[in-house]
């Protein structure tokens, strides 16, 4: 998730939040983008992609939930998370509530020269992540 630098300390105080549970708790984003894909929590797979939302990136843990590529046209209350540009580079996804996330850190924008390092990166830790959160409880118990 690539957010401006000014909504870095709301997001340290509250988490990502969905546009509702912002005017829910009252917090007010400094800058705020679009929702082209309906109201929630934007994640993109890659860590570079979607980079011109911002010059803060956060690496975050989600749960998907129940998916759909499907737009919601405007469905204020869909729950499902919906995948946009599935199967590309650019592939995101927008969780509808804020539960569903967590940040785990902060990156800034990475630059050219760089970005297979934090591409490597980005795989190594969902490699690690996937191990534990997708281990099979029953293998832990041995």
């Amino acid at each position: 998730h690539y957010t401006n630098a000014g909504n870095k300390n709301e997001i340290d105080r509250h988490g990502l939040l969905t546009p509702g549970d912002r005017k829910q708790r009252s917090v007010q984003p400094v800058y705020e983008n679009g929702q082209a894909y309906g109201p929630g929590i934007y994640l993109a797979n890659s860590p570079y992609a979607h980079s011109s939302y911002g010059s803060t990136g956060l690496v975050c843990a989600r749960l998907k939930g129940v998916e759909t590529t499907q737009m919601p046209n405007g469905n204020e209350n869909c729950r499902a998370t919906v995948i946009g540009c599935a199967g590309s580079q650019h592939e995101f996804c927008v969780l509808p509530t804020s539960t569903q996330c967590v940040v785990l850190f902060e990156f800034k924008r990475p630059n050219r020269s760089w970005q297979s390092s934090l591409n490597e990166f980005h795989n190594a830790l969902e490699n690690v992540l996937n191990k534990m959160l997708l281990q099979d409880p029953k293998s832990t118990r041995e």
